[in-house]
């Protein structure tokens, strides 16, 4: 699962696919993770979402793990597992790749216009930048038929080193509703919508 990694996952290089260990603990007791507007998901939760690159995927929010003292929820389909939370400023993102914990801040608790904020990492010796800017807040969006309400969208900006030069690549969107939590994003060749999702 990518994006929410996903979520929710998505990102290639600049937007890493991975598989997420599955060793650590999981519990299934209905979770204790903070909440907020963005993010809420709760154990039991279901969201199919449609992906350009590997067509119809569910996504299940299977239990809690904890990791370094703090609590995550896991989000996990057929293949792979990603972990969420909110710590009350931002919606987080966590995997594990080649023993190496990644966690980046998708969305703002309270975004407003024009927040920025930017995640650099390292991984396979390559530095990635992630920056996102919240372009709107409150408008309405449609995606596959449905409209949403008090969406917030994300303008994304990735970027990576080489050579002493930092390469931009391709920017893309992506949109969150207040009721909802994640929605789609328009990565180029990677795009992901939500079909549906259950409470």
């Amino acid at each position: 699962m990518k994006i929410f990694s996903k979520v929710l996952a998505l990102m290639a290089l600049v937007a890493v696919t991975v598989a997420c260990e599955k060793e650590k603990k999981e519990e299934t007791q209905p979770s204790a993770v903070s909440s907020c507007d963005y993010f809420t998901y709760k154990v039991g939760n279901q969201m199919v979402l449609r992906k350009a690159r590997t067509g119809v995927d569910t996504v299940s929010v299977t239990g809690t793990t904890t990791i370094d003292g703090k609590e995550w929820l896991v989000f996990s389909d057929d293949s792979s597992s990603t972990y969420a939370r909110c710590d009350g400023q931002f919606f987080l993102n966590l995997f594990v790749y080649n023993g190496q914990t990644i966690i980046r801040r998708l969305m703002k608790t309270s975004p407003s216009v024009d927040d920025t904020w930017t995640d650099t990492e390292i991984i396979n010796d390559v530095e990635s930048h992630y920056k996102r800017t919240v372009v709107s807040v409150g408008v309405t969006h449609t995606v596959e038929g449905t409209t949403y309400d008090d969406v917030a969208v994300i303008l994304m900006e990735t970027s990576f080193m080489y050579g002493g030069f930092e390469v931009p690549q391709e920017p893309y969107n992506e949109y969150y509703s207040k009721s909802v939590g994640y929605l789609e994003s328009t990565l180029e060749n990677a795009e992901e919508t939500l079909v549906s999702r259950t409470y």
